[in-house]
């Protein structure tokens, strides 16, 4: 298994395809949120992107279009799904670590692009922000740092915890943090760090394996 490295592009192509990148997770998230809505009619969605890439549609399981939206609102969208699972999943991994062993307590979260909605629950119940400060908190405080995602969850209301857009807030600077550790290892040739903080990005979406 060969990993294969996109080859650096300029201009204008380059924007395309950044664009057409971060519609893709729109994309996957609309088709994920169909999908679970139609689960019991077996629901297999899909989606396809117009030959001139301006624009995309979602498919039901039949090929008619149930959503089409132009490629630069999916961009948009779907970077703010991007940060928001990100958030997700390394919070949810944070939590399961502390909670490991705990019956009762089992950690999921859901993302549904339809309604904009997104959430950790712990026990069946929605995160609060006084759980997660007090669980998992300190972790996530970044010294000297304005934006750390502790601030961000503080500065969400409750009810916003349940909101793509608080979670994609929150997301970001743990992005930017995981970044910069990966960015300082390879620049002091610290591979096991390195390693590490690349199979975390993996984890968590930002970057993806490519192979051939």
């Amino acid at each position: 298994m060969q990993t294969q490295r996109r080859p650096v592009r300029t201009g204008v192509h380059n924007t395309e395809e950044s664009m057409v990148g971060r519609a893709h997770h729109a994309l996957r998230a609309y088709v994920k949120a169909f999908s679970v809505r139609a689960q019991e009619q077996n629901g297999n969605y899909s989606f396809a992107i117009a030959a001139d890439r301006q624009s995309a549609n979602i498919l039901d399981p039949a090929g008619n279009v149930v959503l089409s939206k132009s490629i630069a609102d999916l961009a948009h969208e779907g970077s703010q799904v991007r940060f928001a699972l990100a958030a997700l999943r390394d919070v949810k991994e944070s939590l399961e670590g502390v909670l490991a062993g705990k019956s009762g307590m089992d950690v999921r979260y859901r993302l549904d692009l339809i309604d904009g909605t997104a959430e950790l629950t712990v026990g069946g119940k929605p995160l609060s922000k006084e759980q997660f400060i007090e669980l998992v908190g300190n972790k996530y405080r970044v010294i000297g740092d304005t934006t750390s995602a502790r601030q961000a969850v503080e500065a969400c209301p409750t009810a916003e915890l349940q909101t793509i857009a608080c979670w994609s807030t929150i997301g970001r600077p743990i992005a930017a943090q995981l970044f910069s550790l990966l960015a300082s290892a390879e620049e002091y040739s610290l591979g096991e760090a390195a390693t590490e903080q690349r199979e975390r990005a993996y984890r968590l979406g930002l970057i993806h394996r490519r192979v051939v």
